[in-house]
């Protein structure tokens, strides 16, 4: 309960503020994860791999566990709601960063 309250008044800040924050909340992030201003991110369990992505104003609460791998992304908008775990792996592969 008072996580989610803590993961809710986290929404308006910049990523570079709110990565920092939710690793105190007990999140998994690696390098250059980034978390869009404005996005409700309200889960049990997050997990972010190396950049991954979520953009502004989307909503994300409910879950029991977010996994995202390497280069993931959610784009803006969009809202994930539910009980279960959601996960979504590399959406790059090649690709000048990689070389």
């Amino acid at each position: 309960m008072l996580r989610t309250l803590a993961q809710l008044l986290l929404t308006p800040l910049p990523s570079c503020c709110k990565v920092p924050l939710y690793r105190l909340l007990g999140a998994r992030t690696r390098f250059a994860a980034h978390i869009g201003a404005f996005t409700v991110l309200a889960a049990d369990a997050i997990e972010l791999g190396p950049e991954a992505r979520i953009k502004p104003l989307t909503l994300i609460f409910g879950l029991k566990r977010l996994h995202m791998g390497a280069y993931a992304g959610i784009s803006n908008l969009c809202v994930i709601n539910g009980s279960a775990t959601f996960s979504h792996g590399a959406a790059r592969v090649g690709g000048a960063r990689d070389a």
